[in-house]
């Protein structure tokens, strides 16, 4: 039986290697066109392409200086609240107040602006609007799946109670943004003071507020005077452990003070103490329904690059003049086919 020619094996292998670099030489031929034709293009209309790109800038530039620029005042500001008892929340308020404000302002209500010594054609582009500077959805809250597998898993823990109460404190209240937008810096900073002037005279929150003040200050009276009272019992029952007599057997003899719980009266003056820790942190900050964190200056809104006329206009006149010569292409090869 005749054995076969080892050249023929190798014949097709040669040969498909011959065809994959045809295939790659045709691919690299391909694209060199490509890059020949559209640098073709581009040397035949280098003209238009810097023509157009020079009007377009110019007419950028010159919209620029006859449109005036915004400005924008940030103001960052706490809704009062009650961190002992929840029972008293301004935040509601203050969204319902600039939704108010926002309508007035939209509407252009003269006796607005008047009450707060301004027309309306005074503030040009004023737009007002407020965000939580705190995401609501995050924290321990995201999702009901994990509150859940919490407390299946710590079931009665004291330490999940404490997250999930700081956790509800602080969905329950966040700081807040309010951006002022306006072309007039000067007439925007005072609009923006007299509005908050505005917000806070509402006379029933006011009321409330002072009276969880007082409330607050009764309180912390109330828990100094436990205190002091608890430090002089500890001290009399420190007194009294030194004055213990010990017997004949070494045993410690101790009179009267079996009915004083020292581990008892410790813990209530942590409590008491962390108590008038959260009350001292209240008078701080809740003085006012809603208590001005920080009162920013006006400044120019910076744009995004492609939106501002100098790059914008430029892109434009590019994009139709390419879309120009693209179309007549078309048009070309469809009678060429025709």
């Amino acid at each position: 039986m005749a054995t076969p020619d080892p050249a023929d094996k190798a014949a097709p292998d040669e040969i498909d290697l011959g065809h994959f670099f045809n295939l790659i030489y045709k691919v690299f031929h391909s694209m060199f066109i490509g890059i020949l034709t559209f640098y073709q293009y581009v040397k035949r209309n280098f003209v238009w392409f810097v023509g157009l790109t020079v009007i377009g800038a110019i007419a950028g530039f010159t919209i620029n200086q006859l449109v005036d620029e915004k400005h924008k005042l940030d103001v960052l500001v706490r809704p009062s609240k009650d961190d002992i008892n929840f029972s008293f929340d301004t935040r509601t308020y203050l969204y319902d107040v600039l939704t108010e404000i926002q309508s007035d302002i939209k509407g252009k209500d003269s006796l607005f602006f008047g009450n707060l010594g301004f027309k309306a054609e005074d503030l040009p582009g004023l737009e007002i609007e407020i965000t939580p500077l705190i995401s609501e959805g995050r924290g321990l809250l995201d999702t009901e799946n994990d509150i859940i597998s919490a407390l299946m898993e710590f079931q009665n823990s004291e330490a999940v109670n404490e997250m999930l109460e700081s956790e509800l404190r602080n969905e329950a209240m966040i700081d807040q943004r309010i951006t002022f937008y306006f072309k007039d810096p000067v007439a925007g900073e005072k609009f923006a003071k007299k509005t908050l002037e505005y917000i806070n005279s509402n006379p029933y929150y006011d009321n409330l507020v002072e009276v969880q003040r007082q409330n607050n200050k009764m309180s912390l009276m109330s828990n100094d005077s436990l205190i002091n009272q608890i430090d002089l019992l500890l001290q009399a029952f420190t007194d009294k452990l030194n004055k213990t007599n010990s017997g004949s057997e070494g045993q410690i003899v101790m009179e009267n003070l079996t009915g004083m719980n020292a581990a008892a009266l410790l813990e209530l003056k942590t409590e008491l103490l962390a108590d008038s820790d959260i009350r001292r942190m209240e008078l701080e900050m809740n003085d006012r329904p809603v208590n001005i964190l920080n009162f920013g200056k006006p400044h120019k809104i910076d744009k995004p690059l492609f939106k501002k006329n100098i790059v914008f206009f430029p892109l434009l006149l590019l994009g139709l003049f390419l879309a120009g010569s693209f179309i007549r292409f078309l048009n070309r090869k469809s009678k060429e086919l025709l």
